[in-house]
């Protein structure tokens, strides 16, 4: 699906700039994209995605409760970070590393709050050690991991050749996941493939979930390609409180003071990161 839109949207591109050569055009943009071999530089991150969203399907699956994703998935905030720096160069000062720390505690603690916030939300469903089985933490910690180094990856390759359209950039990052994922059902699941089956079970349920992430994976690019990263896990985390406000103005979800106060811990490292000294990367 993200393949399709992608390459859609770089032909209209070009038919766009060339007018009645956009064929023409295609053709050599993709010739020099993919000159030298360049093209592989998208297979690693996408075996990265590709493991990462296999792994957390299969913990998903495992769970009798998802609070232990939905806390500690967002250790992907400080990795990213860690990895900007440490990878990208990205200069950081005392103060947004201060920032990024508070972020995470904010978020994990709202999270933990919505979860005391729904009916049945007790202590032992949303801080109990029954909610947190120690394999289960280290998968969920892994593809923690495995997305922040996507994450990473996807940004140096996208702004190594940053004049190049970002749709046909999409394309090649899709074609490794499309082969990647095709090897797998084959493997995996090659009687159901062969007996045209593969869509079996796909309700409603299902294909919101397919196009809410293939939207979700297009927008992240974009972010990724003219922001970064860090950009990113900042806007998701302030995606919660949004998310928990809206609810509660047109939904009628009860917030609690720990949810408030969660929340402004949230906003305080936003303005941390983005309103303090972010130049020199001595705070």
């Amino acid at each position: 699906m993200k393949w399709c839109f992608s390459a859609f949207m770089f032909a209209r591109e070009c038919r766009a700039n060339a007018g009645d050569f956009w064929v023409t055009r295609v053709k050599d943009d993709v010739v020099e994209a993919t000159r030298d071999y360049r093209a592989l530089r998208f297979a690693v991150p996408a075996a990265v995605y590709l493991a990462e969203n296999h792994i957390r399907f299969v913990v998903l699956k495992q769970l009798a409760t998802p609070i232990t994703w939905v806390v500690f998935a967002h250790v992907e905030i400080p990795v990213v970070a860690i990895m900007s720096w440490w990878l990208l160069r990205r200069p950081i000062s005392r103060t947004q590393w201060l920032a990024i720390f508070f972020l995470l505690d904010g978020v994990m603690s709202s999270e933990i709050a919505l979860c005391h916030s729904k009916p049945g939300g007790s202590v032992e469903s949303c801080e109990g050690a029954n909610a947190y089985p120690i394999g289960a933490l280290a998968l969920v910690l892994l593809c923690s991991v495995l997305a922040a180094f996507a994450g990473i990856a996807t940004e140096h390759t996208y702004k190594g050749e940053y004049h190049v359209s970002i749709h046909l950039q999409n394309a090649q990052l899709y074609a490794f996941g499309v082969f990647g994922n095709f090897l797998l059902a084959m493997a995996r699941d090659w009687d159901r493939v062969a007996d045209g089956d593969a869509l079996k079970g796909f309700g409603f349920g299902a294909w919101a979930v397919v196009i809410t992430l293939a939207a979700f994976g297009l927008v992240t690019s974009v972010v990724v390609k003219h922001l970064s990263n860090i950009a990113k896990v900042f806007n998701s985390a302030f995606g919660i409180v949004v998310t928990a406000a809206l609810s509660w103005m047109f939904l009628g979800v009860r917030l609690s003071l720990p949810f408030a106060l969660s929340a402004s811990i949230v906003v305080g490292s936003l303005y941390l990161f983005y309103g303090g000294d972010v130049g020199d990367g001595r705070g």
